[in-house]
């Protein structure tokens, strides 16, 4: 077997002999060329694409690289989200061009444009063999194998932040402090609840069908995504720059009011537990196994009870958040650094700069893989060692 660092060095020598290949079977697309001919996206261009990522950094955080794909990026644009899903991988540019790469082995089996570069995505969703493209006033329905634009549904209401999908229903909050559920069967709203404030953060999944959202004035509310009625409504003191987390049971969410809330999913007069801190909280918590870790700036990175609150560890000179758990490992990136750390003691293990990065995101959050993208559009799939 090839060491990490003969790894890292074939890969890079042979990128300049894979380059037209690889952008030129890529960049396949099931458009015709003309935006909107016969119903069919427009082809992008696409630029040189090119990494020099250090692949020995990622074997000391404990990944080792499966495969460098080659996503389009349009002309002046970069690489911006990427949303494994499955067996298939979304990646997209800022100017609106989604490519679909195989997670197995990083071809790209097809690479649109839907729209103007003005278009603000907000998320990436998979319905069977559909990917659905959410911006924040339509949903586009893209054939899986070969990209083709299947159908767009106009939403009722302009929303602000990235979906949440439960079956056909799919929920997401608005900068006037509503939220709503659109039902991707019919095309029409299922549901539309007000609440106040500005939606920004993330929704959070939680059990029992229910979907929970954080106003960026500190409003919390907990629903059913069936019918959107409210199992818990809280305000906090202040409101919140991040995204939430959660348990399944209960959602934790880092506040700039310099505390951190758990919030039990069936509701109730309180939230479940309030942790004051002496810092404004601006990086996302992140629960696992029984503790949930959040970066506080005036102490370190701390793991929290999940139950009380009560801090188990802190570990000062570590920032960012928790991207990845890799064998018992967090790995924490706070977008120039990735830390390695023991999740039951707090101990530093690795730490690495990591540099040249758009976007690092798993397929699953525990010990799952890795993907690594660049501005230029390089997509780099890694494993666990």
């Amino acid at each position: 077997m090839a060491s990490t660092s003969n790894l890292a060095s074939l890969t890079k020598n042979a990128l300049t002999l894979v380059l037209a290949a690889g952008l030129l079977a890529g960049c396949a697309s099931s458009g015709s060329g003309d935006a909107g001919a016969a119903g069919q996206p427009k082809t992008p261009a696409v630029p040189l694409q090119v990494s020099d990522l250090n692949f020995e950094d990622y074997a000391k955080l404990g990944y080792r690289l499966e495969w460098t794909g080659f996503a389009t990026v349009t002309t002046g644009q970069t690489l911006g989200a990427i949303t494994p899903l499955g067996d298939v991988v979304v990646a997209r540019d800022s100017g609106g061009a989604i490519s679909l790469l195989s997670a197995a082995g990083g071809e790209v089996k097809w690479a649109t444009v839907l729209s103007t570069p003005l278009t603000r995505y907000l998320g990436m969703l998979r319905d069977g063999r559909r990917i659905i493209a959410c911006s924040d006033s339509e949903l586009f329905f893209l054939d899986i194998d070969g990209g083709t634009l299947l159908a767009r549904q106009p939403l009722s209401k302009v929303v602000n932040t990235a979906p949440a999908q439960y079956g056909p229903v799919v929920i997401a909050g608005s900068a006037a402090g509503e939220i709503q559920a659109h039902l991707t069967t019919t095309g029409v709203r299922a549901w539309l609840t007000g609440v106040g404030g500005l939606f920004e953060s993330s929704p959070v999944s939680l059990d029992g069908g229910r979907v929970g959202f954080v106003s960026q004035n500190g409003m919390v509310i907990i629903l059913n995504a069936s019918d959107g009625t409210s199992t818990g409504r809280w305000r906090m003191a202040s409101g919140v720059t991040c995204d939430p987390c959660g348990d399944g049971e209960t959602m934790y969410v880092a506040s700039t009011d310099q505390s951190i809330y758990a919030f039990p999913a069936d509701g109730g007069p309180r939230p479940k537990w309030r942790r004051r801190t002496d810092s404004v909280l601006t990086e996302s918590p992140a629960f696992y196994s029984g503790k949930v870790y959040v970066n506080i700036p005036s102490s370190g990175f701390t793991a929290l009870d999940s139950e009380t609150g009560s801090p188990v560890w802190t570990t000062p000179g570590v920032s960012g958040r928790v991207v990845a758990v890799n064998k018992g490992k967090l790995v924490v990136y706070n977008g120039e650094t990735a830390v390695t750390m023991d999740a039951l003691t707090g101990d530093i293990l690795e730490r690495v700069q990591l540099a040249g990065i758009s976007d690092m995101k798993p397929d699953i959050f525990v010990d799952g893989n890795l993907y690594v993208t660049t501005p230029s559009g390089v997509v780099h799939k890694f494993r666990q060692r």
